[in-house]
């Protein structure tokens, strides 16, 4: 049985289903260009430094799982932005961030997943973020076309 905390969700290092899952996610950022894995770096050193890593050598858990998840999805895709992390956690927590790695340190559990599932809508192209330059901020919204 797996340990489940409210911050990081339940271990995924019990489950031979997970650490399928976690060596496949693995695979795909190892496959990512330089430039694409430089940014990942960079990304777990932002939320490092901001005090909660999403690093899955450190501890193997949902919230660190469907942050990676959902990086994966934006950039293999071209679609990776630090604005649009920024909008995406943004909207998720209602909060405001500088940086993407201090957006992303910020995301618990359930909120991870929200990102998972918001990164993996805008590369089917169900969601769209819009930006809204009287208040500075990045919203999500339904596109109408899909």
């Amino acid at each position: 049985m797996s340990k489940t905390s409210t911050i990081e969700g339940r271990d995924y290092n019990l489950d031979r289903i997970d650490r399928s899952a976690i060596e496949y996610l693995r695979e795909r950022i190892t496959k990512l260009p330089e430039q694409k894995r430089a940014q990942y770096s960079k990304l777990l050193q932002q939320a490092r430094d901001e005090g909660r890593s999403f690093s899955m050598s450190e501890h193997q858990s949902h919230r660190r799982f469907e942050i990676a998840r959902g990086l994966i999805l934006l950039l293999e895709d071209d679609q990776y932005d630090d604005g649009l992390v920024i909008g995406l956690c943004s909207d998720i927590t209602s909060k405001q961030y500088s940086k993407p790695g201090e957006a992303l340190a910020n995301l618990h559990s359930k909120q991870a997943e929200a990102f998972a599932r918001a990164c993996q809508r805008i590369k089917a192209g169900s969601i769209q973020l819009v930006y809204n330059p009287k208040t500075n901020n990045t919203h999500m919204k339904e596109n109408s076309n899909v």
